[in-house]
């Protein structure tokens, strides 16, 4: 079907069809009572219930009436539309538990692209596989873990307080030009973009976002690394002699950066593809997964069919196959339908009409013309 080419985008400007989506979407119990209530409160009688149901938020702050679980997905799609296919899906263990302390959906998606990728190296990795998105849950170490992996992690930058952007300090760096000179300024990072402070032709500092220009891998210790090749842009404001020198930026946490203090990670305030790149537009595709989760809300009437969890994930794996079946569907659709064939031109004909019919236009033109149309005397 076209999904994970690695001819059919680059680390710099990868395609949507290489891309891993995921998202979180809450579903309704089989039934509504809670597991904090067993009992009936009159009768005394045991109630059916989900043990692992929990409430949930609901958009304007409130709470469900109606206990749930999260279900996350993992899902892609080719170029065209009615092809999404659900890689994975999994539901989330119940609040409280051992296994949900201190994570969320985006930790628990991270582990489940993680299994995905070592089940399938040949077809997810070697640049088969460049992006994951996913929202702003995703906080810094699900950054680095997802480019341990090898792949390009997307997303927004969460705002600060009064809407105000993140931004960080990546130290000094050497910049060299084309006719080897170097320079060092200092590197920030503002809402997931690099910038650079220069003085202007007045003498004062400006900040300058600095242009993507090639990204690539390197191995440090073991771990991948990701590396972006940044440039001084050709800006009005910025003097000619420091225009076009180029820079090499880590994209990965330094280790002195993860194990020192958490919260100095530059993954916090620095993102591969940041919002402001013309390349942030694969970012539309979870806009797909959400059309799916409405789909499977559907047919489900919004509820999950049973208590048991086995019952729910036989289920769900029931409904990827639907889509794969669908999506195969129009992928087959869209390659074997033969073109449409341009119709032969049409004109007038030399055939002579049948007697008696009524003759119009050109027709009766040349038959009242004709040889055989004109009376002979006697």
């Amino acid at each position: 079907m076209g999904l994970f080419n690695p001819k059919a985008g680059s680390w710099t400007h990868p395609d949507r069809s290489q891309g891993i989506v995921s998202d979180k979407t809450s579903m309704g119990a089989a039934t509504q009572y809670h597991r904090d209530e067993p009992f009936h409160p009159t009768t005394g009688k045991t109630r059916r219930f989900d043990p692992y149901a929990d409430y949930h938020h609901t958009v304007d702050g409130g709470w469900t009436k109606v206990p749930g679980r999260e279900l996350v997905v993992l899902s892609a799609r080719t170029g065209s539309g009615n092809e999404r296919i659900l890689l994975d899906a999994d539901l989330m263990p119940a609040k409280g538990s051992r296994s949900r302390k201190g994570r969320n959906e985006a930790d628990h998606a991270v582990d489940m692209l993680k299994r995905l990728v070592g089940e399938n190296p040949k077809a997810l990795r070697r640049g088969a596989a460049k992006v994951f998105i996913f929202d702003m849950a995703m906080d810094a170490e699900c950054f680095d873990n997802v480019m341990d992996m090898r792949l390009l992690p997307m997303a927004k930058t969460p705002r600060l307080k009064a809407n105000k952007y993140r931004n960080g300090n990546l130290g000094p760096h050497t910049f060299t030009s084309q006719g080897g000179t170097t320079e060092i300024h200092d590197i920030k990072t503002l809402n997931g973009s690099t910038w650079v402070m220069l003085p202007d032709g007045y003498g004062q500092e400006v900040g300058v976002p600095l242009a993507r220009r090639h990204l690539h891998w390197g191995v440090e210790g073991g771990r991948s690394i990701a590396y972006c090749n940044v440039e001084i842009p050709n800006h009005p404001r910025v003097p000619n002699s420091l225009r076009g020198p180029t820079t090499a930026v880590r994209l990965n946490s330094t280790p002195n950066e993860i194990n020192n203090n958490p919260h100095t990670r530059r993954t916090k305030s620095l993102r591969p593809i940041p919002e402001a790149d013309p390349d942030f537009e694969i970012f539309g595709a979870r806009e797909d997964i959400e059309s799916t989760f409405s789909d499977l809300k559907y047919r489900t009437r919004g509820r999950l069919c049973s208590i048991r969890e086995d019952f729910n994930l036989f289920n769900i794996l029931a409904y990827m196959i639907l889509r794969l079946s669908r999506s195969v569907s129009a992928y087959n659709k869209r390659t074997t339908t033969p073109a449409p064939q341009p119709r032969p031109p049409t004109g007038p004909t030399n055939q002579t009409p049948r007697a008696g019919s009524r003759q119009t236009g050109p027709q009766r033109r040349s038959a009242a013309t004709s040889p055989q149309a004109v009376p002979i005397a006697a």
